[in-house]
């Protein structure tokens, strides 16, 4: 049995609640931080941005080596377990764009097969 089928439970087995299970709703306050999310954005500028991560710059070249962890992962992102082989940079991203496109594919087949099902709807109602 695969890890991700139902018990009798509502959870599957790894633990996690399946589709439909009344207990699995998600998070209660998903709604209430999108909205405070928003009202950050908002609230905040470009140059307010740019200010925090200068001063987050300056504190780390006086040698503040938190303040260096936090400006090196927002500029450059947190480690990686194993860094990326430079190398293999180019087949990476040769790998995404092919993804890309094949979901482009499949989202174009969609979008013919959904017009032709319209106009297949449309042939049925005419008087």
């Amino acid at each position: 049995m695969s890890a991700r089928e139902p018990l009798t439970n509502g959870r599957d087995r790894s633990g996690r609640f399946t589709a439909g299970n009344r207990f699995g709703r998600g998070n209660p306050h998903f709604r209430t931080i999108a909205r405070l999310r928003m009202a950050v954005a908002r609230a905040v500028t470009a140059d307010d941005v740019l200010r925090v991560l200068r001063a987050l710059a300056d504190r780390a070249v006086a040698g503040d080596i938190e303040a260096a962890k936090l400006y090196l992962e927002r500029v450059l992102g947190k480690p990686m377990a194993e860094p990326p082989d430079p190398d293999r940079t180019v087949l990476h991203a040769l790998r995404l764009e092919a993804e890309h496109w094949r979901l482009e594919g499949e989202l174009h087949r969609e979008q013919q097969q959904a017009r032709q099902g319209e106009l297949f709807d449309l042939d049925f109602r005419l008087p």
